[in-house]
């Protein structure tokens, strides 16, 4: 839902860690240090989250983030065909490409996916 109008780019398969199968980086903790006066430094803790709408649900992700592999193209204006470039990004988990005006043949290796 953010207005994006055109084709799909064929670079897709540029983005190398969707272009991957196995693990991610599962960290989803990180600690930093902040100095807290002129002598004494205080490690903090910051975990990452996120929330995603997924198949109609709210769902959050802490410290599985890392295997959350998605691309939301939805309810927006994108034209033309799903380019083949797509498919080559096998360890992609999601991709909601609903709600726009594309058109053509949807390749057979998209069950590559």
């Amino acid at each position: 839902m953010n207005n994006i109008s055109g084709s799909i780019p064929k670079c897709f398969n540029n983005l190398t860690t969707l272009a991957q199968k196995g693990n991610s980086n599962l960290t989803s903790t990180h600690t930093y240090s902040i100095r807290t006066d002129k002598y004494n430094i205080c490690d903090m803790i910051y975990e990452d989250d996120a929330t995603f709408m997924w198949k109609g649900r709210m769902l959050s992700y802490k410290s599985t983030l890392g295997l959350v592999k998605r691309i939301d193209l939805s309810s927006n204006k994108l034209t033309g065909e799903i380019p083949s470039e797509i498919t080559h990004l096998v360890g992609l988990i999601s991709l909601n490409l609903l709600g726009n005006q594309l058109t053509g043949q949807i390749t057979s290796e998209i069950g590559n996916l």
